[in-house]
């Protein structure tokens, strides 16, 4: 993978002009708590006519809770930052949240619910693939564009047609993109020459991470030496982790959410495991509390953004400034993001509430929007971004900041 230093040269672009903003600007803005799992954003006082009701379907109670309300407040914030700034062509945007408690039938529910009831004209939709997967055919039959982070291929890609689903987009790196950033700084940094793979096989998350490493790696010389699995609610690994540690990998990549990377770490690091651990972008908050009292040393995985860029620092700042210090998790720029690509398309929309003709600029016309994670364009015939890379990370030796160390743009 061609690997490059990020240079974050970024400009103000059409979303801002379109909606009036400079980045960051409505930074002093004070979003909905985003801990309420169905509400919407409080409205903030301008001279609007109406309203444009847009949708989130994220996981704000559950085991992704902790990512559902970070993309939550990212997502109000935007909103908030849009409506100080004019809303959109005069009207005031409002989001309707609901929690989907990382089920796929409480998502199609809610999508269904937004639809008919709130008359959403677009929608946040969910971080998890397999819910992704699930809400794109009804999208199909709905007509109501969703953007999302939920990163598997198969969630923008319909496998039977090989055509990009119509109304589902996605606003960072797939897991191919983002697995093999990882497997490339594994071989070409890192310099290992064996490794093994650790994942969930019951989530299309993690599977769609490990095929793209293991096929970089074994393309790059590096030997798969071990390959172990576990299912959802498996609570111990330690058979598996023991087979792995018997083959003696230099690197054991573990790409699943965050709860399971915490366990495999700690297990493997308890077992007597010395060697390298490489991973996916869920290992930033809150990884460092659940390995408490085990170092972090030796573990790589992928962060998505950099809250001190001068383009970024408003958000992370913001966050900081409304939760008593705590570090921003890279999923408040996500929901931060998938509000600005779908308020860039309803600003050049003629008729906000044509979601046919909403979804189609949102395809074709999403050109350098300018986002909390950089410009983002998306590829009409993928639905996905281009040119668009990510971070390979380390905690700090306490585990008590990310630090960011190379860049590497996605393919």
């Amino acid at each position: 993978m061609k690997k490059k230093i990020l240079v974050l040269a970024l400009s103000l672009l059409i979303t801002l002009a379109a909606c009036g903003q400079t980045p960051g600007s409505g930074s002093s803005a004070a979003p909905a708590e985003a801990s309420q799992p169905a509400s919407s954003s409080e409205q903030v006082a301008g001279d609007f006519d109406g309203e444009i009701v847009i949708g989130s379907i994220l996981d704000t109670s559950g085991n992704m809770a902790v990512a559902g309300q970070a993309t939550v407040w990212g997502a109000d914030y935007a909103v908030n930052e849009i409506n100080e700034n004019g809303g959109i062509g005069g009207k005031k945007l409002r989001i309707v949240h609901y929690d989907v408690k990382g089920d796929p039938n409480e998502a199609i529910n809610a999508y269904n619910r937004l639809v008919d009831q709130d008359k959403a004209v677009a929608v946040v939709g969910p971080g998890l693939s397999n819910i992704g997967i699930a809400l794109a055919p009804i999208a199909e039959q709905k007509k109501v564009p969703i953007v999302s982070h939920f990163m598997d291929e198969r969630a923008t890609t319909n496998e039977q047609t090989g055509e990009a689903w119509k109304y589902i987009f996605l606003a960072e790196p797939s897991c191919n993109q983002q697995a093999e950033a990882i497997a490339s700084y594994t071989v070409e940094e890192l310099k290992v020459k064996t490794a093994a793979v650790l994942y969930d096989s019951s989530n299309a998350y993690s599977v769609t991470h490990a095929i793209p490493f293991k096929e970089y790696c074994q393309a790059n010389g590096v030997e798969i030496v071990a390959e172990e699995s576990f299912g959802k609610d498996a609570k111990d690994y330690k058979a598996q982790i023991s087979k792995i540690i018997a083959a003696k990998p230099e690197a054991v990549f573990v790409p699943a959410y965050v709860q399971q990377n915490a366990l495999a770490y700690k297990q493997l690091r308890q077992l007597g495991y010395t060697g390298l651990v490489v991973g996916n972008n869920t290992y930033n908050q809150p990884f460092n509390t659940l390995i408490e009292g085990v170092s972090p040393e030796g573990l790589y995985f992928i962060f998505n953004v950099d809250y001190s860029s001068e383009y970024t620092k408003f958000l992370g700042d913001a966050y900081k400034a409304a939760k008593n210090g705590e570090e921003p998790q890279i999923n408040v720029a996500f929901g931060y993001d998938n509000v600005k690509i779908i308020a860039n398309a309803l600003a050049m929309s003629q008729d906000t509430s044509d979601t046919e003709a909403l979804a189609d600029i949102i395809a074709n016309k999403t050109v350098e929007v300018m986002t909390a994670s950089g410009p983002i364009t998306l590829d009409p015939k993928t639905h996905r971004p281009v040119g668009m890379g990510v971070y390979i990370s380390q905690w700090d030796e306490k585990a008590e900041s990310v630090n960011l160390l190379q860049y590497y743009m996605a393919k």
